[in-house]
């Protein structure tokens, strides 16, 4: 499950929660998204604060808008930290990066 939290000329910043639907839901409680630890269980996967992506890499997950949400300044707490950090943004495409979602899983975003 991803949200997006920010688009901007370099890419898409998104957080990635834990939470798994086995369909495609029509509506989210944001209340009950999480993001597990190292300790996930399947099929949860791994939360992600912050991931920032390629504009290619996250049209290439083919993500499928499920509603319109607000963010949070906690949700960008890890932004704040990669910008002023002056951060880059992950790219499937170059050699040392797999970022290819978990198969039989489909990426939604709110």
């Amino acid at each position: 499950m991803l949200k997006v939290l920010k688009v901007d000329q370099g890419g898409v910043h998104v957080r990635g929660y834990s939470n798994y639907f086995s369909t495609l839901p029509a509506r989210i409680d944001e209340k009950k998204l999480y993001l597990a630890g190292t300790d996930y269980k399947p099929p949860e996967t791994l939360g992600l604060g912050h991931l920032p992506l390629s504009r290619e890499t996250f049209a290439g997950w083919k993500p499928v808008f499920i509603q319109q949400s607000t963010v949070t300044q906690e949700e960008l707490d890890g932004y704040q930290e990669w910008k002023k950090e002056g951060g880059g943004y992950f790219d499937a495409g170059s050699p040392n990066q797999s970022l290819e979602p978990t198969a039989g899983r489909r990426n939604v975003h709110l």
